[in-house]
C-alpha cells in the first residue's frame, strides 16, 4: 500500500516522502493515529548530530491496526495499538507483533503513546 510519511531533508525541515509499506509474515501494518518524538531524535531534529538525509522520526506511536502478516496471532485488523511503531511521522507504519500491545478502545489514542 501507498502511504506517506515525514522525512526530514534538512534541520528542523521535513518533506512529505510518498513510500510502499507491506506487511512481513509476521509484521502488522497500523493506521498512524498520534505520534510523540522521542528525546534521542531531538538532536538529529536540530541539526545538532547530523545524520544521512531524509531522517524518519516516530517510534513511540498509536493507532489502529489495517493489516496483519499471515503469522500474526495476537492482533486483527481494527485493534487500536501502541508501541515501537517504525516512522511514526506517517500515514502507516509497520511494526512487529512482538513490539505492539492493545490500547482499549475507548482509549483515545492520543493518550496511548508509548513503547511496550
Amino acid at each position: 500500500m501507498k502511504a506517506l510519511r515525514a522525512g526530514l531533508v534538512a534541520p528542523r525541515t521535513f518533506e512529505l516522502i510518498e513510500i510502499d509499506l507491506n506487511p512481513e509474515p509476521d509484521e502488522i501494518l497500523v493506521e498512524v493515529a498520534a505520534c510523540g518524538i522521542c528525546s534521542s531524535e531531538i538532536p538529529r531534529y536540530d541539526g545538532s548530530w547530523v545524520d544521512e538525509t531524509p531522517s524518519f522520526f516516530g517510534h513511540e506511536a498509536s493507532g489502529i491496526v489495517a493489516d496483519v502478516g499471515s503469522s500474526v496471532e495476537h492482533f486483527k485488523p481494527g485493534d487500536h495499538v501502541t508501541g515501537e511503531i517504525r516512522t511514526g511521522f506517517a500515514t502507516h507504519g509497520i511494526a512487529k507483533e512482538d513490539r505492539l500491545v492493545h490500547v482499549p478502545a475507548d482509549t483515545p489514542l492520543s493518550y496511548a503513546l508509548g513503547e511496550p
